[in-house]
């Protein structure tokens, strides 16, 4: 019980412990201070290091829950404040490092932005270029799924169905293209820009489509002159 009159139930076995769901009478029970109730005081780390011995260790439960069945009151471990508090320096320390290295990858990630969208422009015209936007789209998700942010996952792998358009993989970048239109769309709020990026790319897609057919067409004319003649 904690010091807003707040009561969280635990049901302790020998094989693990499960937290139980009390009904209004049985909280009313656990808070009134009555003579079927052990309180036990403990602050916050005492009870963390408890439970956090309760659920790895077998022998601890085994103790606990034995000496639990010999009690016919209830046992109630009210929370106070401890007299000391500690600082988590270790995890503060793992926090910061964390938070720089985010920040350190997320300026990563614009460079190869930068870079990648100058390789893109023109890959149009030149395959080499294409390719190495490509190879830097594959560098950008690399780094998109370490941070784990699912938008710049979904963005890399459209810059990367750019490059696949460029070099003619048409199918694969029009598979790439409906997925990510999907997670975009997905949500009850969906992402504006990555729904009009989708649609962008498709339109790139779409016309890369209509010269690989006009393309042919030329290409058969010229085989049906060759023939004739």
């Amino acid at each position: 019980r904690d010091q807003n009159g707040i009561v969280d139930a635990y049901k302790i076995t020998r094989r693990k412990v499960t937290k139980n769901q009390l009904s209004a009478d049985e909280e009313n029970e656990c808070s009134s201070e009555e003579a079927s109730t052990i309180l036990l005081p403990a602050n916050g780390y005492e009870i963390f290091n408890f439970f956090l011995l309760l659920a790895t260790g077998e022998q601890t439960r085994c103790l606990v829950s034995g000496n639990l069945d010999k009690f016919t009151r209830s046992v109630v471990i009210c929370v106070q404040d401890p007299q000391r508090y500690y600082i988590d320096y270790k995890g503060c320390n793992i926090a910061c490092r964390m938070a720089y290295e985010h920040a350190e990858l997320d300026n990563l990630l614009s460079w190869f932005s930068t870079l990648g969208g100058a390789f893109s422009s023109l890959g149009d015209d030149f395959e080499n270029c294409a390719q190495i936007a490509g190879q830097i789209s594959m560098k950008q998700l690399r780094i998109a799924l370490r941070l784990g942010d699912p938008y710049t996952i979904a963005r890399c792998k459209l810059y990367y169905s750019i490059s696949l358009v460029q070099r003619g993989f048409l199918r694969a970048a029009k598979y790439l293209i409906r997925e990510q239109y999907v997670f975009a769309t997905s949500f009850v709020e969906p992402d504006v820009r990555l729904v009009r990026m989708c649609l962008g790319i498709w339109s790139k897609l779409q016309y890369a489509y209509l010269l690989r057919r006009n393309g042919q067409q030329q290409r058969l004319r010229s085989i049906f002159a060759s023939i004739s003649m």
